[in-house]
């Protein structure tokens, strides 16, 4: 289907296809002085003292967990809305996700949960930053610090965002961020690690290349590894953007604000908080809720009516511990996340990206606020 208002858009201009070209007609195109430059210029805005630019998010995940040493007959606690790539990058190390509930108003990790699922196999807590809204820090490290575990941050959609005045993805061993198309920016294919240890970025990197380690006029193995690399192309890409990105967080901040103004007084929405006090948050989706008084087929339907009218929508996200390999597993049933299922059943993304016009925000409220009043009127005929 060919949606007139699409649900994410890459903001490429000039400067980044001729960075491209540019990479291209040097010949180098891989480990080269892009990757490096884009490196440094994102630990620079980050406050991070390493970076290290790997192939995707999910990626970078698998690199940190298997550098810091968890493995099989390791539990890693994280949450079960989010991406599948958080769970997928925890098994592939061997180790078992253990899924903790939200809190379902930040829609991020429960920390009260998140303690009742420790166990003596829990290694670690990957903590989700969702739609950029940082997590709850301060009590995550303090549980950490309790259970001595590991904390790496899935910043994957929170370039950008702040707790307490400091960069999200600086509070754990390890900070990893996604740069896909639909990100506040992309290389594509892509993603990064962030870390105050170095050690831990070197360890990272040598796997991300086969486990080689360069000896200057040769390599050594030191351990199995993966190809993780990002291309030059994607990384000369990436550092255009990040050039960019103070100007294209401010537009997604400016279209934000006009979808929230919009449908304040739009009846049965649950909207995000686009200013939690002590937060600065990165908005990578603009996501909306139907609320309790809604189910699962009344967000469909109101996602297929915004479809019909050219409006392209997303479900954000289906709940892990319920979907394919993990939901086959048996150690998850219906029930057991109340809050994350509640959310997850009722969820939905709205076109969000810098290209869009006020007019497009415009378009799609109105047209939301019209299907919900049609959706309420036609419910209450049947009662």
């Amino acid at each position: 289907m060919t949606f007139r208002i699409t649900l994410a858009a890459p903001d490429i201009g000039p400067a980044e296809i001729t960075a491209v070209a540019k990479v291209l007609r040097s010949g180098r195109l891989s480990l080269g002085p892009a990757g490096r430059e884009f490196e440094q210029l994102l630990a620079e805005f980050c406050g991070a003292k390493s970076a290290l630019a790997v192939s995707s998010g999910t990626a970078g995940l698998t690199l940190c967990l298997r550098c810091l040493g968890i493995g099989p007959g390791d539990e890693v606690l994280t949450v079960a809305l989010t991406a599948m790539g958080t769970a997928n990058a925890i098994a592939a190390t061997g180790a078992d996700p253990v899924f903790a509930d939200i809190d379902p108003v930040t829609l991020n990790i429960d920390p009260g949960n998140a303690a009742d699922a420790i166990t003596q196999h829990t290694r670690a807590i990957v903590v989700v930053h969702l739609f950029g809204r940082p997590a709850p820090l301060d009590s995550i490290q303090e549980l950490a610090n309790r259970h001595d575990l590991i904390i790496i941050e899935d910043a994957c959609e929170a370039l950008g965002s702040y707790y307490d005045d400091r960069h999200v993805g600086t509070f754990g061993r390890a900070g990893v961020f996604g740069f896909y198309a639909n990100k506040v920016i992309t290389t594509g294919e892509g993603g990064a690690i962030i870390s105050n240890d170095p050690g831990l970025i070197e360890r990272c990197r040598a796997l991300s290349n086969q486990g080689r380690i360069d000896m200057g006029d040769r390599f050594l193995t030191d351990d199995s590894g993966f190809n993780f690399r990002l291309s030059e192309l994607h990384a000369a890409l990436g550092l255009t953007q990040l050039r960019r990105l103070p100007d294209l967080l401010a537009r997604r901040q400016q279209i934000a604000h006009r979808y929230s103004v919009r449908l304040s007084r739009t009846d049965g929405l649950v909207l995000p908080d686009l200013d939690p006090p002590g937060r600065r948050v990165s908005r990578f989706a603009f996501c909306v809720r139907l609320d309790n008084s809604f189910n699962a087929a009344d967000r469909d339907y109101v996602t297929k009516e915004l479809s019909g009218r050219g409006i392209q929508c997303g479900h954000y996200f289906p709940p892990v511990h319920l979907t394919g390999f993990f939901g086959q597993s048996g150690r998850y049933t219906r029930g057991d996340l109340p809050h994350t299922e509640a959310v997850a059943e009722r969820i939905f993304a709205l076109p969000f990206h810098t290209l869009l016009s006020n007019n497009d925000v415009d378009e799609v409220t109105s047209a939301l606020d019209s299907i919900l009043r049609a959706l309420r009127s036609r419910r209450c005929q049947n009662t």
